[in-house]
C-alpha cells in the first residue's frame, strides 16, 4: 500500500483525472507495516485447518460444477492461467474473508476461538493506543471543521442546532475484546470496512480499512471521517433522528441532476412482489416513509439503490473539507482508484464522485488550481 504525495510542477490539474495523475505513490513505513502484519495474519487466519478443510472442498465443488460464481471470480481475478497453488492460495483468502468470518458464532468451538484469536490479535496490533491517539485526533479534527461547516449553511435555525448536537455527540467506536463488541454478530464489518456510521449508537466504527485511508494521507481519513459525519444528518436519517423538513433539499434536488453527480432515484417497481408477505410489511412501511433510504432487505443485488445519502454525504464532506487551511490534493485520492461497482450499487461511480461533487467546490477547485473551464454543478444550500 502507498501514501500519497502531490507533484507541483503539475499544477494546475484540468479535470479529475489529471489529478489523480499529479498524484505520486510514496511508501508509509508506518502503516505499510501494519497493512502487513494484517496480510500475514489474514494468511495464516485462511490457512488454519478449520478454514482452509471448508475452503478447499468448497472450491473442489464450485470447479466441478463449472458454476458461474467461482468462474467469474476467477475471471476477474485472472487466475484462468495461474498455477494450481496460486488460484488456492487466493481462494482461501477470499473465502477467508467472505464466508468464514460470516459463520460466526458457528457453534465449532476451533472455529470460533480461531476467528476470535484473529480479529483481537489485528485489533491490538492495529489499534494499539498510539495509533488510536492518531485517529482519534484526526478524527477530532474533522469534527470540528464539520460543526463549523453547519454553523455558516443557510438553515432554519431549529434544524440547525438539531444537527449540532447530534455531531457534537458523535464519537469514535473502538473495539476492546470481539466476543463482547458490535462486531459480534458482523465480523466482515471490522475486517471488510474501515469507518462506518452507526445511527443508532451514534458511533463511527473503525475497521481495519482505516489503513487504506490513513496510508493515502490523514486527510484521506479526515475527509472520510466529515463523509460518515454527513450521513448523521442525510436524507434517510433525516426522517428517524430529526423533527421538521429536510432543510437541505435544494442540495438534493441539485446532486440528482446529469450537472452535478446524477444520483440515482431508489427502484421501488419490484416492490410489488413484496406487498402481501406480511413479514416485509415493516420493511415496506420504512422504505415508503423514507423514499432514500437503502434497508437490509430492499433493494436486493441489481436493483438501484437510491444515491442520495452518500452523494449528499460526499457534498458535505467537500464543504467541510473547503475550511481547511492548506488542503492537500490527497484529501480523497481513494477516490482515484478506479472501482468496479455493482448493478444498482448506492454509490455513483468514483470518478464522478471526485469530480463532480468534491472539485465543484469552489474553495477547494481555488486551492488546488482547477481549471474554470471544466466547472461542474456547486450544488449550494439556498
Amino acid at each position: 500500500m502507498f501514501a500519497y504525495k502531490i507533484s507541483h510542477s503539475a499544477i494546475p490539474a484540468q479535470t479529475a483525472l489529471d489529478l489523480c495523475k499529479t498524484l505520486q505513490p510514496k511508501g508509509d513505513a508506518h502503516w505499510a507495516e501494519l497493512n502487513d502484519y494484517y496480510k500475514s495474519s489474514l494468511k495464516q487466519f485462511a490457512n488454519h485447518k478449520s478454514v482452509a478443510s471448508a475452503a478447499d472442498q468448497t472450491l473442489t465443488r464450485l470447479l466441478s460444477a463449472k458454476s458461474p460464481a467461482i468462474l467469474n471470480w476467477m475471471k476477474n481475478r485472472n487466475l484462468f492461467d495461474a498455477p494450481e497453488d496460486d488460484v488456492v492460495k487466493a481462494w482461501r483468502i477470499y473465502y477467508a474473508e467472505t464466508f468464514a468470518l460470516s459463520q460466526y458464532p458457528s457453534g465449532k468451538v476451533d472455529l470460533d476461538v480461531t476467528i476470535e484469536t484473529f480479529i483481537n490479535s489485528v485489533n491490538n496490533k492495529v489499534f494499539d493506543a498510539k495509533n488510536k491517539k492518531t485517529i482519534q485526533k484526526i478524527f477530532d479534527r474533522s469534527k470540528n471543521r464539520a460543526v463549523q461547516a453547519v454553523q455558516k449553511f443557510r438553515i432554519p435555525p431549529a434544524a440547525q442546532s438539531q444537527i449540532l448536537k447530534r455531531i457534537r455527540d458523535i464519537d469514535l467506536y473502538w473495539m476492546k475484546a470481539f466476543a463482547t463488541s458490535k462486531f459480534r454478530n458482523r465480523p466482515q464489518d471490522f475486517i471488510l470496512w474501515g469507518v462506518a456510521y452507526d445511527p443508532v449508537g451514534n458511533k463511527i466504527q473503525i475497521g481495519v480499512e482505516t489503513l487504506n485511508y490513513l496510508m493515502m494521507s490523514e486527510d484521506n481519513l479526515m475527509t472520510a471521517f466529515a463523509h460518515e459525519i454527513g450521513h448523521s444528518f442525510d436524507s434517510c436519517r433525516w426522517g428517524s433522528f430529526y423533527t421538521g423538513d429536510f432543510p437541505f433539499n435544494t442540495v438534493a434536488e441539485c446532486l440528482r441532476t446529469s450537472e452535478s453527480v446524477g444520483a440515482k432515484k431508489r427502484d421501488d417497481g419490484p416492490l410489488a412482489k413484496y406487498s402481501d408477505k406480511p413479514e416485509f410489511k415493516e420493511v415496506l412501511a420504512t422504505l415508503k416513509s423514507n423514499p432514500t433510504c437503502n434497508v437490509k432487505d430492499y433493494p436486493p443485488p441489481g436493483v438501484q439503490a437510491d444515491q442520495l445519502p452518500e452523494s449528499f454525504a460526499d457534498w458535505f464532506a467537500a464543504e467541510v473539507m473547503s475550511l481547511e487551511r492548506k488542503l492537500a490534493p490527497s484529501m480523497r485520492a481513494d477516490l482515484c482508484v478506479d472501482k468496479t461497482l455493482t448493478d444498482g450499487s448506492s454509490y455513483p461511480a468514483n470518478r464522478d464522485r471526485l469530480e463532480k461533487i468534491y472539485l465543484a467546490q469552489p474553495t477547494i477547485r481555488k486551492e488546488l488550481h482547477m481549471s474554470s473551464s471544466t466547472t461542474p454543478k456547486y450544488c449550494s444550500v439556498k
